[in-house]
C-alpha cells in the first residue's frame, strides 16, 4: 500500500498556493504582496479534504498491522496444534515424542519472530506514514500562518 497519490495530490496543491504567491501582483517597498482569496480558500479546501484522505491512510496502516498481528497468531497457533497433534501420533517412541516437541517449539519460536517481525515492520511503516503526515500539516500550518499574517499586514 503507498501513500504516494495523496502526498502527491497534497504536494500538487501545495505547488498551487506557492505559484499563487510567486505570481501574486507585489506591493512596492512592502515585499506585501495581494493575493485573490477565492482562489486561496478554494486551494485550502481542497488541502483541507486532501488531509483527512491521509489519516485515514494512516489508520488503515494501523488496522492492518493488528490484521496481520492476528494472522500471525493464528498462523503459530494452529501451527502448533499441528505440532501436538503430530507428536501425540508418534508417541510409540520417547525419542519421536522428544523430536517432535523439539520441532513444535521451533515452529513456534519461527512463527513468533515472524510475528514480531511483521508487527515491527508494521509499526515502522504507520510511523513513516504519519511522520511524513506531521511533516506535511506542519508545512500547510507555517504556509496557512504566513499568509494569514500577510493577508492582516495589507489591512493594517
Amino acid at each position: 500500500m503507498t501513500n504516494q497519490p495523496l502526498t502527491s495530490d497534497l504536494a500538487v496543491l501545495l505547488d498551487h498556493v506557492d505559484q499563487l504567491i510567486l505570481e501574486a501582483p507585489r506591493l512596492l517597498w512592502t515585499g506585501k504582496i495581494l493575493v485573490d482569496s477565492n482562489e486561496l480558500a478554494t486551494l485550502l479546501s481542497q488541502i483541507r479534504h486532501a488531509l483527512p484522505e491521509e489519516v485515514r491512510q494512516a489508520q488503515w496502516v494501523v488496522v492492518e498491522r493488528d490484521r496481520v498481528l492476528q494472522e500471525a497468531h493464528d498462523e503459530a497457533q494452529a501451527v502448533k496444534r499441528e505440532a501436538e497433534t503430530s507428536a501425540m501420533r508418534q508417541a510409540e517412541s520417547s525419542e519421536v515424542v522428544q523430536r517432535a516437541r523439539e520441532r513444535s517449539l521451533e515452529l513456534v519460536d519461527q512463527a513468533r519472530q515472524t510475528a514480531r517481525e511483521i508487527h515491527q515492520g508494521a509499526r515502522t511503516y504507520a510511523d513513516e506514514v504519519l511522520a511524513r503526515l506531521e511533516t506535511d500539516v506542519q508545512q500547510v500550518l507555517q504556509d496557512l500562518k504566513a499568509n494569514r499574517a500577510e493577508l492582516r499586514n495589507d489591512e493594517a
